[in-house]
């Protein structure tokens, strides 16, 4: 769009008259063309956290899936695969943690998993990915080395509509391959 387009002068003008940021307009964006590359990294920005994963559980293990951010800093990857019994959210999902852990040193049950020390965790945020028909398919995450004192309830109740989205396009993958598999078959 050239740069005198009048219709991005009008967005622009629109946008900066309701009062809309960056974040929500790339919330209203994500709306519209929902993808879970997307999604994570709206979870990450919005968040103030340096990394952003969704997972997949499989045969007892959590398996990286999506990752934006420094992963490699917290020694994580697409694809890596952990025993689902040594990961915060086995733990969150099974009501042992809480979904979100502002200062993760400071609370014992979370300071005492190897994987603290290990990947230098100083917050984490975790929610359940859940199908349509109700299984749990995975989590969606972020994580920070820094406490984050000033992550709330709203917060939270963004990383649920993150995660609704998030399991909504697997869903809508899933289904879609499948009809592609049946397809070829017939």
């Amino acid at each position: 769009m050239p740069v005198g387009d009048p219709s991005r002068i009008t967005r622009s003008i629109d946008t900066a008259a309701l009062g809309l940021t960056d974040d929500l307009i790339g919330l209203g964006e994500l709306a519209q063309r929902p993808s879970v590359d997307s999604a994570v990294s709206g979870v990450r920005e919005l968040l103030g956290m340096e990394l952003a994963f969704t997972t997949r559980f499989v045969d007892g293990h959590q398996v990286i899936e999506v990752v934006r951010g420094d992963a490699k800093s917290f020694g994580l990857h697409e694809g890596l695969a952990t025993p689902l019994d040594q990961t915060y959210c086995q733990r969150v999902l099974a009501g042992r943690l809480p979904n979100l852990i502002h200062d993760v040193r400071a609370d014992d049950r979370a300071a005492s998993l190897p994987m603290t020390e290990a990947a230098d965790i100083g917050a984490f945020a975790c929610v359940p990915l859940t199908f349509s028909d109700g299984r749990n398919y995975g989590t969606l995450c972020a994580s920070s080395h820094e406490p984050k004192p000033a992550l709330g309830y709203r917060d939270l109740q963004f990383l649920h509509v993150f995660a609704r989205i998030v399991a909504d396009q697997v869903e809508r993958d899933r289904l879609a391959r499948r009809a592609h598999e049946l397809e070829d078959l017939a």
